[in-house]
């Protein structure tokens, strides 16, 4: 109960929640004060149905809208190395209390504590915001402008997206961006358009190898840049 009311209070902290924000929002319990086993056998898992039926009475009394069950490696008697054994006790087990209270059931499934002395410090979750379309490959750098404009004077790269020539696979490659990602193509092709826009770069009509006209990036005029 100590590390919990810990964690508790480190999330409010976090937070500035205070006690009479919580109110009785917040039923806190623990392995010791009441064990919990859904589940035994094994590789021959059985459910407790008796158990389950309790802490679905116990949800629905209490109008309990989640409930946490922190680890669920403690929560049954089943060998978790073969996923065949812990399937019924995520489906049969906790996926009914789900299913019958309404509830919505978080089961906490840890990494590796760290070494004593070191486990001073406290998680708490925050909101995670998807990153934009522009996060998902870094802005170049001016040495990566130097670096771009410099293989240009040791082969020849094509505007066209299409071609397996294209320039935006060396920026790519620079970038670190994902070369199968579409989305991370997509802000390269933006990141190649930006750069012929200020000048790095620019396009120029040129015939390949077999006399065709292809468009080709070439170095443009940039201070600082043009001297390479």
């Amino acid at each position: 109960m100590e590390e919990l009311t810990r964690r508790c209070v480190a999330i409010c902290k976090h937070y500035n929640i205070s006690q009479d924000d919580l109110g009785n929002n917040l039923l806190i319990t623990n392995g010791f004060e009441t064990p919990i086993k859904v589940a035994g056998g094994g590789r021959d898992v059985k459910i407790d149905g008796g158990l389950r039926k309790e802490i679905i009475d116990v949800i629905d009394e209490l109008g309990i809208d989640v409930a946490i069950f922190d680890p669920l490696v403690a929560m049954h008697r089943i060998h978790e190395d073969f996923n065949s054994a812990l399937d019924p006790v995520i489906r049969d087990a906790f996926g009914k209390i789900a299913h019958d209270t309404n509830c919505a059931i978080d089961l906490c499934h840890h990494t590796r504590k760290k070494p004593a002395g070191q486990g001073d410090i406290v998680a708490v979750l925050k909101r995670w915001y998807p990153p934009k379309e522009g996060d998902l490959v870094r802005a170049p750098t001016y040495e990566d402008r130097q670096f771009l404009v410099g293989a240009l004077q040791y082969g020849e790269y094509r505007y066209d997206a299409r071609s397996p020539d294209w320039f935006g696979f060396k920026i790519a490659e620079r970038l670190g961006a994902d070369k199968k990602d579409p989305r991370q193509m997509k802000v390269v092709t933006a990141i190649l358009d930006d750069l012929i826009e200020e000048g790095t770069f620019k396009i120029e009509e040129k015939r390949d190898d077999k006399r065709r006209p292809r468009q080709f990036v070439v170095p443009g005029v940039v201070a600082g840049v043009e001297s390479l």
